[in-house]
C-alpha cells in the first residue's frame, strides 16, 4: 500500500491556526488563491524530491489538497507537468485532493472529470477529500479516476458516516481499484471506528501523528510512516506567501500503537 503525508497549509494569526483552503473557497480573488495554489505544490513537490527511499520500499509520496477553484482551472494539468518537471518529483508520488463535493455540481462535473483524466493521463495519483458530506451519484465516483476516497472520522456525540456506508465504499474501493483514508483519528473509539469501517489509510493524532519540521520529517519517514492498517498519512503545514515569515513546513508523521500491527 502506498505511504505518504499529506501537506495543509494553515494560516497562523494570534497563535490560531486557520485552515487556507477555508479562506481560499471564500475569497473572491482567483488571482490570490492561484498563487496560494502554486506555492503550496512547488513546496511540496521540492520537499518530497528529497525523501529517499528505505529498504527497498518505493519512497513516499506528497499529498497535496487543492482548492475547489483549482480544480476547475484549464491550465492546472500543465502547472502540475511544469512544477513536477521543475522539482525533479516523479508524478506518481504525488496525490492531489479535489473536494469531492465538486462532484455534486452537473455543470462543473464534466469539467473536473477532464482535468482529472488529464492528470491521471501524466502518473498523478488522485484523491476525493470530505466524502459523505454531501449526496454524491454513485456513477460519478466511479467514472472518476480516483485512488483514495478521504472520509472525516466522526467526533463523539456528532453525526457522521455509519461505519456500514464506509464499509461499502471501502468494498466498492476494493473492485475499482481506490482505498478509503480516514482522518481526523484523534481518540481510540475514532480508531475503532475507521477499523471497523474497513479504512486502510488513517491519518491524526489516535495513530501517534507527531507534529515536526520539515527538515526532521525525512530522517524521520522510514521510522514514523508505517502501515497503520495498510498504510499511512500524515499532515503538514506552512506560512503561506505575504505572511511575514520564512514558509516553514510542518509535518505529521503516522505510526502504528502495537494493537495497530495486527489490525490487517
Amino acid at each position: 500500500a502506498p505511504r505518504g503525508q499529506q501537506v495543509h497549509l494553515q494560516w497562523l494569526q494570534d497563535g490560531q491556526a486557520h485552515p487556507v483552503q477555508a479562506l481560499a473557497d471564500q475569497s473572491d480573488d482567483p488571482e490570490l488563491i492561484t498563487r496560494l495554489d502554486r506555492w503550496m505544490l512547488v513546496q511540496a513537490c521540492r520537499a518530497a524530491a528529497g525523501w529517499p527511499a528505505h529498504a527497498g520500499e518505493a519512497a513516499p509520496w506528497v499529498g497535496v489538497a487543492l482548492s475547489a477553484c483549482a480544480s476547475g482551472a484549464e491550465a492546472l494539468p500543465a502547472l502540475v507537468r511544469d512544477v513536477l518537471a521543475e522539482e525533479g518529483l516523479p508524478p506518481q508520488r504525488l496525490m492531489l485532493k479535489f473536494p469531492a463535493r465538486l462532484l455534486t455540481d452537473s455543470h462543473r462535473h464534466e469539467h473536473l472529470l477532464g482535468t482529472l483524466m488529464r492528470l491521471r493521463a501524466q502518473g498523478v495519483r488522485i484523491a476525493l477529500g470530505r466524502v459523505g458530506e454531501q449526496p454524491i451519484v454513485l456513477q460519478r465516483l466511479m467514472d472518476a479516476p480516483v485512488d483514495q476516497l478521504v472520509v472525516e472520522a466522526p467526533a463523539a456525540g456528532q453525526p457522521g458516516l455509519g461505519s456500514a456506508l464506509v464499509r461499502a465504499l471501502a468494498a466498492l474501493g476494493a473492485q475499482c481499484g481506490f482505498g478509503v483514508v480516514a482522518e481526523g483519528l484523534a481518540t481510540p473509539a475514532q480508531l475503532q471506528w475507521a477499523r471497523a469501517a474497513g479504512c486502510g489509510l488513517g491519518q491524526g493524532a489516535a495513530v501517534d501523528a507527531l507534529p515536526m519540521d520539515a527538515e526532521a520529517a525525512e530522517p524521520a519517514l522510514p521510522r514514523k510512516c508505517r502501515a497503520v492498517f495498510s498504510g499511512c498519512a500524515g499532515r503538514a503545514r506552512a506560512a503561506p506567501p505575504g505572511s511575514g515569515r520564512p514558509p516553514r513546513a510542518r509535518a505529521r508523521a503516522a505510526a502504528p500503537r502495537p494493537a495497530a500491527r495486527d489490525a490487517g
